[in-house]
């Protein structure tokens, strides 16, 4: 049983104005993102782990101290990613002038991960393991936003909700079970003209 956590996103972006309505923006962003593993504490035991090659599947032996069925004691694993990203996005500003302004942006992320603690399904789907060795380091994400903005001052606040997703499966294509994380929540910005 796999459940959604709350994950983190901070960044600071700078861009450039073709217009009142269009710019383009791009910047550096750091995002901690995870779900919750609901697993069972046992006695470490050897399973093994599936890694499909030219069409055939081979079965590597690993050590693993958690079921995914009911077993002994349960417990929470936190499938935890720490990542870095370059996001390059159009921002679109179709809504209003002055002080409030409705606007929409999409871009990519070319990603790094780092620090990564994933946990991995075994080939007889009864154990879960260490999957740092098959892990990507680096993916791409998309990511899609719409706003409300008010200006006050020199400042404009901007919030609305924000989906990213990771278009890239977390693990090697090796591994045959592909993950691909989505993200939703809200962001919020302080946006400030450099001229």
């Amino acid at each position: 049983q796999h459940t959604s956590s709350i994950g983190y996103e901070v960044g600071a972006t700078i861009g450039y104005n073709f217009n009142s309505k269009l710019a383009l923006r791009t910047g550096f962003q750091f995002n901690v993102r995870q779900y919750n593993i609901h697993a069972y504490v046992q006695d470490p035991e050897q399973t093994s782990i599936a890694i499909v090659s030219n069409n055939s599947t081979s079965l590597f032996p690993v050590v693993s101290g958690f079921r995914s069925g009911p077993n002994t004691a349960p417990v929470v694993l936190k499938n935890r990613n720490y990542e870095l990203s370059m996001p390059i996005s159009i921002d679109w500003r179709p809504v209003g002038s002055g002080k409030f302004m409705i606007g929409f942006a999409a871009g990519l992320q070319p990603t790094y991960k780092f620090d990564k603690e994933p946990f991995i399904i075994s080939a007889n789907y009864k154990n879960y393991a260490d999957g740092s060795a098959l892990m990507r380091n680096w993916n791409l994400n998309a990511n899609f936003e719409s706003y409300v903005s008010y200006k006050a001052g020199d400042y404009r606040l901007q919030v609305g909700p924000q989906l990213r997703y990771q278009l890239k499966p977390t693990m090697s294509y090796s591994y045959p079970i592909k993950e691909f994380l989505f993200d939703y929540g809200i962001k919020v910005g302080f946006v400030k003209s450099l001229k």
